[in-house]
């Protein structure tokens, strides 16, 4: 028999060939099982890095709506000024707008009476967000766009002779003038005294402070100091310049002491002037008084050298010291005597953390011998009580914002006083605001937006 070796040998060689097939594929099989897991795990982290993009897109979008809100609480309180948030944080576009007339405005100030409209889109990455949502705006009062601003607001209506000084003072300006904190209805007694035909009905909210603390740690050392001559008698000259007529300066008092008729009442304030003062200031000038200011004669306030209109902004603090016929360490100014003048429009605003006193003590000529200030003091040169005297406190762009405001015009015989703050006086106030030249009022009342139930959503 011949033996089968032919047929062991091509057994054996296909088995060979069919093992390194199966090698072949199972590696194959292996490769292509990597390169998907692979991709898999590169399609998983991307979509983690979307993910947490799509995310911080959002949170990202809702701080930029809170960012915008704030914004639009600024002076001069446009719409535009929503713009300002685009660039922080991955905001893109922010903007607001209100419905005017059918139609969506998104360039003029903003209307507090009418719903408010934001949104904002933001990128991180490749992932962009969308949101907008409705508001109810509540505007943010401001102290400084009135006449006056207190905590107390009071009236003095008969001086230290019992004489009657009602009826002589007189107030204007848009409603609201008056902003004063009421809590019982005997706080507004005063209104009876004085005649104040518009701007009521006023603003009876808690009101804000001052924080002239921090405004003087900010600009007193830096100020330079009032330039005040020290002469005897005559009349008194203060220049106060800020190098043009929209310039902006800052002063402090002067460091030599005035003339006084009471060194006892010069030592407790830190500016007290017994003589008739002219005060004549060009662009925007700061008189900071930490320690107070009392002015016992007739001051006028006229425009310095140049054109324009010329502002004054006067910042005290109480005096600390003043026990003479009384108890006023509050005071932080008083205009005490024979009133005040104003020429050229200067504006005029006041902003004290004590007690702002705006009085005419003295009394027309005629007989009837020396009549008592209100402070139960006499008057220098005696004085009648015969009427025919002529005393004038006119302030016709003034601004007081102060803790305690006290009232006391002339004998109606004798004169008037006019306190008068002119709506012309907005961009102003908005601007010296926005430019920190004013104390920031702490603890300003209501403002803000209140999101409108189920307005929130992602276009």
């Amino acid at each position: 028999m011949r033996a089968r070796t032919g047929m062991g040998r091509g057994t054996h060689a296909g088995e060979r060939g069919f093992v390194l097939v199966g090698v072949v594929m199972f590696v194959l099989a292996l490769t292509i099982l990597g390169l998907s897991l692979y991709a898999i795990s590169g399609y998983e982290g991307q979509f983690l890095t979307d993910t947490q993009a799509e995310e911080q897109a959002l949170f990202r979008a809702e701080g930029g709506m809170a960012m915008a809100q704030s914004l639009l609480q600024v002076p001069p309180y446009s719409l535009t000024q929503s713009h300002y948030a685009e660039g922080y944080e991955g905001v893109e576009r922010a903007t607001a707008w209100q419905i005017r007339n059918s139609l969506p405005d998104s360039t003029g100030n903003i209307d507090w009476t009418k719903n408010i409209f934001l949104r904002i889109s933001t990128r991180v990455g490749n992932q962009t967000r969308v949101v907008e949502q409705e508001f109810t705006p509540q505007q943010r009062y401001s102290p400084y766009r009135r006449l006056f601003t207190a905590r107390v607001i009071d009236y003095t209506s008969a001086d230290g002779d019992g004489r009657n000084r009602t009826d002589s003072a007189h107030l204007n300006g848009p409603r609201q003038a008056v902003w004063q904190w009421v809590q019982n209805s005997s706080d507004t007694s005063w209104v009876r005294d004085v005649n104040w035909d518009s701007g009521r009905p006023m603003l009876t909210v808690e009101t804000p402070s001052p924080d002239v603390a921090d405004y003087f740690a900010t600009y007193f050392a830096a100020a330079d100091s009032v330039p005040y001559p020290d002469n005897f008698g005559g009349e008194h000259r203060i220049v106060l310049d800020a190098g043009s007529d929209a310039g902006t300066k800052v002063f402090r008092n002067p460091r030599i002491a005035p003339n006084a008729a009471s060194l006892d009442l010069a030592d407790c304030y830190g500016f007290y002037c017994t003589s008739e003062l002219k005060v004549e200031v060009r662009g925007t000038c700061v008189w900071m008084a930490p320690d107070g200011i009392r002015f016992d004669n007739r001051v006028t306030f006229k425009r310095g050298a140049g054109g324009g209109t010329p502002t004054l902004i006067i910042v005290t603090g109480p005096n600390g010291l003043d026990q003479n016929y009384g108890d006023y360490r509050d005071v932080g100014l008083w205009f005490f005597d024979d009133g005040v003048k104003v020429e050229n429009n200067v504006r005029v605003i006041i902003v004290s953390s004590g007690h702002v006193r705006l009085e005419v003590a003295q009394q027309g000529g005629g007989g009837g011998g020396g009549n008592a200030r209100p402070d139960g003091s006499r008057p220098f040169d005696g004085g009648g009580g015969g009427g025919g005297g002529s005393y004038e406190f006119s302030l016709p762009f003034l601004n007081v914002f102060a803790d305690h405001i006290t009232m006391m015009g002339p004998r109606p015989q004798d004169g008037e006083m006019n306190l008068t703050y002119s709506s012309s006086m907005d961009a102003l106030i908005d601007d010296l605001v926005s430019r920190g030249v004013l104390p920031v009022a702490n603890g300003v009342a209501a403002g803000g937006f209140t999101p409108v139930a189920g307005s929130w959503r992602m276009p």
